[in-house]
């Protein structure tokens, strides 16, 4: 059982010693090592941030909310650096913040997702740290402000990250859809069909077209048992859970859109999706075969390597690619997958990188820009934070940024689950709509149990 008093004990003795230091800065992060082993699994009924690669074995869950600030447009990732910035020179030792932001930086965050801005940079009261067994607690502290509503705020998000919630978990009722996606497939179809036809008229070489299916649950769910269950499934993934007044964003994405570390830099390209049979079909082609399905993957994948490409080749002062993708495998499809490596020339940051990349054809189509405009006018819904990033940065300007794929909102009994699929001048309708059946069962076949 975790010690709270004991943590909050050493935690205000440390304080004590930074005080007497005539410590100068208005914030402080204090770190002490978990003794005791604590699930960072979080339920619904905590607002928090979660982050965890199974693969890594590595999580990290950030609870309650010093610092929050919110941004939208073109000047989103210039402002909360601006933001970030200005604290992380008042505090003793910069904390590790989340950033959070929608695909489109005009999106107004309408309907469901309304409860959530279009970006935001948070940085948590309490940190919770796992890597590889390590365990870590950061509290994160004002020092201007008065210190006991701090310590009886830690004591209480810790009692409820190690309690249990107040409902049973619920199980899906079924894939009965809402009047919002009843003819669902032939409004998504006639999108997709009209994507196909700008690619041909040479508009776009590729456009990504997504949908969401609306479900009912039987009753709300304590989330950690779903949680468990998809780093379960897919630990090559990133499992993404963030909660604000009881509304749950989910996603359990392949796709990280740059990692930095001192000057190293990566970034995955991923696009081209096969079922498990077609990757037998894929991988069966001997040297120098090219199959229908080969070329057309190979024309989705490379659009997606050449554009990171050329984003970074200017910040970047060489790039490093295997000559032919990976084939990485999830539960029940594979992605072509292609890790661009780089050394930085100049400085940068984690947000000023992302805004560099952001958005890649693997979500959006080619030309980009172009593209999230044909999307934001002929797509049926609001993308909101689907296919954005989920990221976390540190003050040493290191950090991490996945893209939001397979997602999922939860209200109450209310489930909206995204997909997408990119298409070009050779793709079928029909295979194309199976293919974000398939992305979408990774989240919808757990609420069935």
């Amino acid at each position: 059982m975790l010690d709270i008093d004991g943590l909050i004990e050493e935690c205000a003795n440390n304080l004590s010693s930074l005080v007497s230091s005539e410590n100068q800065y208005t914030y402080v992060s204090i770190s002490l090592p978990l003794q005791t082993a604590i699930s960072l699994l979080p339920h619904s009924q905590i607002d928090h941030v979660y982050w965890h690669r199974p693969c890594e074995e590595y999580s990290a869950i950030g609870l309650g909310k010093l610092l929050y600030q919110t941004a939208k447009g073109s000047g989103r990732f210039k402002e909360l650096q601006r933001y970030y910035q200005q604290y992380c020179q008042q505090w003793q030792l910069p904390p590790m913040a989340c950033v959070v932001f929608a695909f489109d930086a005009e999106d107004e965050m309408s309907s469901e997702w309304s409860v959530f801005p279009n970006a935001l940079l948070t940085v948590p009261r309490l940190l919770i740290e796992s890597n590889q067994g390590n365990n870590t607690i950061t509290f994160n502290i004002e020092m201007d402000a008065d210190l006991q509503p701090q310590f009886a705020e830690f004591i209480h998000l810790l009692e409820t990250l190690s309690g249990k919630p107040a409902a049973d978990s619920g199980q899906m009722s079924g894939h009965s859809c809402t009047a919002d996606d009843a003819d669902y497939k032939s409004n998504w179809s006639e999108v997709a069909e009209k994507a196909i036809e700008a690619i041909r008229q040479k508009n776009f070489r590729k456009l990504v077209v997504s949908r969401k299916h609306i479900c009912k649950i039987n009753s709300s769910m304590d989330t950690r048992n779903l949680l468990a269950a998809l780093a379960e499934r897919y630990p090559g993934c990133t499992i993404i859970s963030y909660v604000d007044s009881g509304n749950q964003f989910i996603s359990v994405t392949p796709e990280r859109l740059l990692s930095l570390a001192a000057e190293c830099l990566q970034s995955d390209a991923i696009g081209g999706t096969l079922t498990i049979e077609e990757e037998a079909q894929y991988s069966s082609c001997g040297s120098g075969e090219q199959s229908v399905l080969a070329t057309k993957l190979k024309e989705e994948h490379d659009i997606i390597v050449e554009e990171i490409c050329r984003r970074l080749e200017p910040v970047c002062d060489s790039l490093d690619m295997p000559a032919v993708p990976n084939l990485k495998k999830l539960h029940n499809i594979y992605h072509l997958e292609t890790p661009v490596s780089g050394r930085l020339r100049s400085n940068q940051t984690v947000l000023s990188l992302t805004e560099q990349l952001h958005p890649t054809p693997a979500i959006a189509g080619f030309p980009s820009t172009e593209s999230v405009r044909w999307l934001r006018d002929n797509e049926k819904h609001r993308r909101g934070w689907y296919t954005g990033a989920f990221g976390l940065m540190r003050g040493d300007q290191s950090g991490e940024v996945s893209v939001l794929l397979r997602c999922a909102l939860l209200a109450e009994t209310v489930v909206s689950v995204y997909a997408g699929a990119g298409l070009v001048a050779d793709s079928d309708v029909d295979m194309e709509w199976q293919e974000t059946e398939l992305k979408m069962n990774a989240i919808l076949d757990l609420f069935q149990g």
